[in-house]
């Protein structure tokens, strides 16, 4: 996974008053640190703009600055009490959700300070979570790094172009959807192709880079049991859409295929699951996420999935489910990325 689908921000805060002794400020600036290790532990790339805000300008510019610089979410460390309106305008100017992360050792008051927050945060509709343990605390560490993947995932879609090529599917009505409420909802631009653009390109692409690619695949996978013009022209049309998805910038498509491309050329099954794999004959690569039958749906949750995790995703059909031998058997096109099989050999 691109580490800029894991970029948090970190704002350490206490209330502004002028009672408070050096001992307590230092307590909860040099806590900061702490925390931003913490995170970084966890596989996160942490942004800061120092370790202790307090006043309501300082957390204002703070919210405003680490989001010019691409968060996906925001930690507010609470260390002991602190005001919510001061915490609420870095939420407001932050426009990502917010992990509270209140102090819980004894005598700190964090609780108190980020249970505040948290209401704060409420009366403003700012998507937040109150979470209150040690910094040590397995638990505890657990539940933040839920909260915080699942937020750089749902924010990491926003600005992403979803490249969808062909109509709908086989009278699929659960594929299909309004892209101005995909951009509503998910920040997510739908730009539409038409099939015939791979195809046309697929036909382009040289004889000499088609061969090296077989040959490739005959040395990685099993036993290839398809025609090789076939399989030729799988390849073809992998190299046209690796190649089109770049030069479009998609960051990840769906496209039909069916019912009409076996009989008119061939299917997309080889690219669908290339296009998924942590590399192909030229190497590592990242992993793209290709929804078959141009599933719109699908792709938005293959999507969220490859930014959760990382891994190879695909959505595929339920065909068996032996609830006595705990036997799970799925069926579709060529979704499944190779990196699924124990052995790259046992893939034929």
């Amino acid at each position: 996974m691109k580490n800029n689908h894991r970029k948090v921000g970190l704002i350490s805060t206490m209330s502004p008053d002028k009672t408070w002794s050096p001992e307590v400020i230092n307590r909860v600036a040099s806590t900061h640190l702490v925390v931003k290790e913490t995170l970084q532990k966890m596989g996160f790339e942490v942004l800061d703009e120092g370790p202790l805000h307090r006043s309501y300008p300082e957390m204002s510019s703070a919210g405003r600055n680490i989001r010019q610089r691409g968060i996906k979410a925001l930690v507010i460390y609470v260390g002991t009490w602190t005001y919510a309106n001061c915490a609420v305008s870095a939420g407001l100017e932050a426009g990502v959700p917010v992990i509270i992360w209140a102090d819980a050792n004894p005598g700190t008051c964090g609780l108190v300070g980020g249970a505040i927050v948290r209401g704060g945060m409420a009366e403003f509709n700012i998507h937040s979570h109150l979470v209150c343990g040690l910094f040590d605390d397995r638990k505890t560490q657990a539940k933040v790094k839920s909260f915080l993947s699942s937020a750089c995932s749902a924010i990491g879609l926003r600005g992403q172009v979803l490249g969808v090529g062909g109509g709908r599917s086989m009278g699929m009505v659960t594929a299909v959807c309004d892209p101005n409420e995909v951009r509503l909802k998910f920040g997510v631009e739908i730009d539409s192709f038409e099939q015939m653009e791979v195809i046309d390109r697929a036909e382009k692409v040289p004889e000499t880079r088609i061969d090296s690619f077989l040959k490739w695949m005959k040395q990685t996978f099993g036993p290839i049991k398809a025609r090789e013009d076939a399989v030729k022209k799988q390849i073809r049309l992998y190299l046209a859409l690796k190649e089109f998805s770049q030069e479009k910038g998609y960051d990840f498509m769906a496209i039909k295929c069916l019912p009409e491309l076996p009989a008119l050329y061939t299917t997309f099954c080889l690219a669908h699951a290339i296009m998924g794999d942590s590399e192909d004959d030229q190497g590592l690569k990242e992993r793209f996420v290709l929804a078959c039958e141009a599933d719109i749906n699908a792709a938005l949750t293959m999507q969220i999935l490859n930014l959760l995790s990382g891994g190879p995703v695909l959505f595929t059909d339920l065909t068996e489910f032996n609830l006595k031998e705990g036997f799970l058997t799925t069926c579709n096109c060529g979704s499944q990325p190779t990196d699924f099989a124990k052995s790259k050999k046992d893939v034929c």
